[in-house]
């Protein structure tokens, strides 16, 4: 290789070492870029012992707080409580007198996800919901007679999480785990022996997700189930088949 070709080639090598470098910091900062732009939010769960909201519920609740955490605002639609792995889908059969759905073989109940939905206790500053700027927080409740509490106290723990959905549909987990069966066992050791009843004007909205074989029977749509949906802990974990059709009379 002649002299003249050695500095051609010298001088490439550097043009691409200088384009490779400026490529990896322009990946850098997206990267960082993105980040910093991601909504962030966290969560603190507590008992609300206010004597206030304890005789607007009607009985204890925990209270979960969300805290923005990102430059940019959280826009929140809805907190949650989340159980994975919960065999819910025969105890609504049996209240609605109806086939709901089924899982297709190879399919097992840690697909179906159950939601109860949080009452809020902050009064929501966007027209969808509430928008956190960052160290803003928003407060919901976990009333101690809820139905989604009893359940989360009989699943393992890492099966059962809080969350917000925001108003463009994204989920965040904002708590997950021990922390909330050590609330809720706390909540029910202190007060489970008391005569609190829920108050009838709270609304407690649930949700079931899950995989069926079969399509859905929207005749049921708007109609209200002629009996009491009955939760059996045992039932709902696997840890006892559901009743036979002699029982379920």
């Amino acid at each position: 290789m002649t002299d003249s070709e050695k500095i051609f080639w010298g001088a490439v090598a550097t043009v691409l070492s200088a384009v490779v470098v400026a490529g990896i910091v322009g990946l850098v900062k997206l990267i960082r870029g993105k980040s910093e732009d991601a909504v962030k939010v966290a969560g603190k769960l507590s008992q609300g012992m206010d004597l206030q909201l304890l005789q607007a519920v009607g009985c204890p609740s925990l209270v979960l707080q969300v805290v923005g955490r990102s430059k940019r605002p959280a826009k929140i639609g809805r907190a949650y409580l989340a159980v994975r792995g919960v065999n819910i889908i025969p105890a609504f059969e049996r209240a609605f007198g109806a086939s709901l759905a089924k899982l297709p073989p190879g399919r097992s109940t840690r697909d179906i996800v159950f939601r109860m939905f949080l009452p809020p206790i902050s009064k929501p500053n966007h027209p969808q919901g509430w928008s956190l700027e960052r160290d803003e927080t928003a407060a919901f409740i976990m009333p101690m007679l809820a139905p989604g509490l009893e359940i989360a106290a009989h699943c393992p723990s890492e099966d059962a999480w809080l969350g917000v959905s925001l108003i463009d549909g994204t989920d965040i987990e904002v708590i997950r785990g021990i922390e909330i069966k050590n609330q809720i066992e706390a909540i029910f050791e202190l007060y489970g022996d008391k005569p609190y009843r829920l108050n009838p004007d709270i609304v407690i909205d649930i949700q079931i997700s899950t995989i069926s074989s079969t399509p859905p029977d929207t005749s049921m749509i708007g109609k209200t189930n002629p009996k009491a949906v009955e939760l059996d802990p045992d039932e709902l974990f696997n840890r006892r088949p559901p009743p036979s059709d002699s029982e379920k009379e």
